[in-house]
């Protein structure tokens, strides 16, 4: 049960600094409640409503087994008894303070502590750092994040990519790294040939070349060697459309190193 309702707060809130303020403010309420306050008494039963809530066991439960998609709302849902709390319970004591200097020491004593408690807001278990934040489409975020992962085994501060256009136009948003060989406006040049003019004959021939990639491996290999490219990424079912074989090296220079569903990698090897 207990551990239980540990997951739930944890859940919830996943904030150390600001739940443990919280549930001291939550006790001073109730202290105050019996002796004189019938705002306090408000918020405290407010307060306490909500935590019983987050907390209970059931609706745990219900939202880990049925409604996964609530998780967020409920961090939301914490949020509604924590800052009325623990700011009600900051003023309340700074007006117990008489003197002027007093107040203001004691004011930036309370912001000192706030800062330091939500310094553990994102550690708890309630909160996870999104790995695919950009929503790159699974197959090139796949190819992408192996891209990375070989820049940084290689420490190399930057990457020249060369491949299909579906990962060449991800993998820049993913990573400031990972450099082109040509932009999307020479793709999108396909549909207005207009944009095809800021590219000179040779990049908008390797562009063509690419795009039939089985069938032009020597002069992509022999292009991608002269413009410095470290990775080729071709797309594997261009291979399998055309009947070609899947080569091990393109022009003795590139060598596969890696695949996903979807796409095979070429690295650099001179």
């Amino acid at each position: 049960m207990m551990e239980t309702i540990q997951k739930a707060f944890e859940m919830a809130g996943g904030s150390e600094g600001l739940s443990a303020l919280f549930l001291t403010g939550l006790i001073a309420l109730w202290y105050s409640k019996f002796n004189k306050g019938t705002e306090s008494g408000y918020l405290f039963w407010y307060a306490l409503a909500i935590l019983l809530v987050v907390i209970n066991p059931l609706y745990y439960f219900v939202v880990n087994q049925y409604l996964p998609e609530l998780q967020a709302h409920n961090m939301m849902l914490w949020l509604l008894p924590t800052t009325p709390v623990i700011m009600y319970v900051c003023v309340s004591a700074t007006s117990l303070v008489k003197k002027r200097i007093d107040k203001v020491v004691f004011g930036f004593a309370m912001v000192i502590i706030l800062i330091l408690a939500g310094t553990t807001s994102y550690t708890g278990n309630g909160h996870a750092f999104i790995a695919n934040a950009s929503y790159i489409p699974q197959s090139e975020y796949e190819m992408i994040t192996i891209i990375e992962e070989y820049r940084k085994e290689n420490q190399m501060p930057n990457v020249m990519l060369w491949g299909d256009q579906e990962i060449m136009q991800y993998a820049r948003t993913y990573s400031g790294n990972i450099n082109l060989l040509y932009g999307k406006d020479l793709w999108l040049g396909s549909q207005d040939t207009q944009l095809h003019q800021i590219y000179d004959e040779e990049t908008i021939n390797a562009y063509r070349e690419m795009e039939h990639a089985p069938f032009f491996l020597p002069e992509i290999g022999s292009t991608a060697l002269e413009r410095g490219c470290d990775i080729l990424v071709l797309t594997q079912n261009d291979f399998a459309l055309s009947g070609i074989e899947i080569p091990k090296q393109i022009s003795d220079v590139f060598v596969l190193y890696s695949s996903s569903s979807k796409y095979l990698m070429y690295v650099r090897n001179d």
